[in-house]
């Protein structure tokens, strides 16, 4: 959990896996299995952080299959990270085009929108995705779909789409750790310890999950806790400790 809001792209590989879009094809079956060689490839070096060698890569799948929906939707997510928001854009809103079922290409446009100060459509497409049953992973779908509601202040639907999401996958760590933090912001102390504590339990805590450690130990009069986080955090980020705290909560509106 950082100290942005934890978006959760759906990229090919990252979480669903590829899958031959062959039918879907505008070039011979060699291009098609060369398109997703390529695809496959720039997702890897995407991961690795080598964002020139993953842009060529899927470049060259997009060029060999211009109808392969996830090759658009890989791309447009490494266009995103760089920083590349209309080539995104464009990729994003192609790979829909080739293939409107591409659930997880329509679970990133939401994200992208959203991040890109257009909230309402976001939570449309994040809806579709959500109503449509269909996506292996709905409780990506409806911790982004949390994180969005968060960012125009409802926070009672925000909490409402991350307890769904935990409904589906109990030990998911990005919505517990959002309900934590949006629990503490609430004034619900113990249930933020709660949230918390689950979601220590599946990672490693970074410097902002250890501000809100503190913050609710803080909250329930618990010294001693709040005092070991502030150890953790001094030992692990000197820079940050020393830094002024932000508000761990970063309370919506409700």
């Amino acid at each position: 959990m950082t100290d942005s809001l934890r978006w959760l792209a759906a990229a090919c590989l990252l979480l669903s896996g590829c899958v031959s879009l062959t039918d879907r094809s505008n070039g011979s079956p060699d291009q098609s299995r060369a398109a997703d060689i390529y695809l496959r490839k720039g997702v890897e070096y995407m991961e690795r952080g080598n964002y020139r060698i993953a842009r060529e890569d899927l470049q060259k799948a997009v060029a060999l299959d211009g109808h392969n929906s996830e090759a658009h939707n890989a791309l447009a997510v490494l266009l995103e990270r760089m920083e590349q928001p209309g080539e995104a854009a464009r990729h994003f809103r192609e790979a829909l085009q080739r293939d409107p079922d591409n659930l997880a290409a329509r679970n990133n446009l939401a994200r992208f929108l959203c991040t890109r100060g257009q909230p309402e459509e976001a939570l449309r497409q994040f809806q579709r995705v959500i109503d449509s049953r269909l996506y292996p992973h709905p409780e990506v779908a409806l911790t982004n779909a949390g994180l969005c509601a968060e960012t125009v202040g409802d926070a009672d639907q925000a909490e409402r789409y991350l307890r769904r999401a935990l409904a589906f996958r109990a030990d998911f760590a990005p919505a517990l750790g959002a309900l934590a933090r949006l629990s503490q912001c609430r004034g619900q102390h113990l249930a933020a310890r709660g949230f918390l504590q689950r979601y220590l339990e599946r990672t490693e805590p970074d410097a902002a999950t250890l501000r809100l450690g503190m913050a609710i130990e803080t909250s329930l009069g618990n010294v001693d806790a709040a005092a070991s986080h502030a150890r953790q955090l001094r030992q692990r980020w000197t820079a940050e400790a020393d830094q002024p705290s932000a508000d761990p909560g970063r309370c919506p509106a409700h």
